[in-house]
């Protein structure tokens, strides 16, 4: 599988989860622009100064519902446990 390509001078991600409304945000850290609703309670903002590049997403209300699916396979693929809740 191909490396993903990382820009040097992007930041690291900024995840930021809130339970009570279950709202995931991921940001890089760049200004934020204008938002665009692309599916039901996901938004992905644009660059201020690049309008044509993401600089965040947030998955608002039902992120653990929608993620949690895909987050149980990965882990399934790779074998990890969790353990008992």
């Amino acid at each position: 599988m191909a490396e993903p390509i990382v820009s040097q001078f992007d930041p690291e991600p900024q995840v930021t989860y809130y339970p009570d409304t279950q709202t995931l945000w991921v940001k890089s850290g760049r200004p934020l622009g204008d938002g665009e609703t692309v599916a039901r309670n996901v938004v992905v903002f644009y660059d201020r100064e690049r309008p044509d590049e993401v600089v965040a997403v947030c998955i608002e209300m039902w992120a653990e519902t929608v993620l949690k699916p895909f987050v149980d396979a990965i882990l399934e693929k790779h074998s990890v446990s969790l353990g008992p809740s």
